[in-house]
């Protein structure tokens, strides 16, 4: 039996991405969600707690990282939060979830922590980076950011999946153990 993972990115605090967001849930029948930041638009915590409240009220489990336009308050309350994955190996359905949020620095990481995982960041991955094949990749690199662009890319690293902006009602579900990925609308 499949279970359904929904990939969301960059809601900017935009009340309408929570209704988005909940008739995708009521639409999809989700496991988890995975979102790769910009939950908030430069700090609105109140929102971020509509969208815990939200993944809490419909069983989700949660994977979240922040962005570019999230506070350091966000950042906080993510860390804080059950739905943490940033620099936090995560486990379900058998798979490994580790995320990486937006640091002006980068971190340390241990390869064994991201090997065969479920990696994601808001920004994309650098291209030149990941044509090359790399013992200790992640299977899949999830991204946001870019708002409009959507593609499921195959490299010699990594299968790459770039989601686009919950604004615009669009996201993705990834499938398990079938590991196949769609793109839709929810308008």
């Amino acid at each position: 039996m499949e279970s359904k993972i929904i990939l969301i990115s960059d809601l900017h605090g935009q009340e309408k991405a929570l209704v988005y967001l909940q008739k995708i849930i009521e639409k999809e029948n989700p496991q988890a969600l995975i979102c790769s930041g910009d939950i908030t638009h430069f700090g609105d915590i109140s929102y971020l707690n509509k969208f815990f409240k939200l993944l809490e009220s419909n069983g989700l489990t949660g994977f979240l990282i922040w962005g570019n336009s999230d506070s350091q308050d966000v950042q906080q309350s993510i860390i804080k939060s059950p739905y943490n994955s940033h620099l936090k190996v995560r486990n379900f359905m058998g798979l490994k979830i580790y995320g990486v949020g937006l640091v002006e620095e980068p971190p340390k990481i241990n390869p064994a922590d991201v090997k065969d995982s479920i990696l994601i960041t808001h920004r994309p991955p650098v291209k030149k980076l990941i044509e090359k094949n790399y013992e200790n990749a992640p299977a899949y690199h999830i991204s946001g950011h870019l708002h409009y662009s959507k593609w499921v890319k195959k490299y010699p690293s990594t299968v790459h999946i770039q989601v686009p902006s919950l604004q615009t009602g669009e996201y993705a579900t990834l499938l398990i153990p079938s590991h196949k990925v769609e793109f839709e609308s929810i308008l």
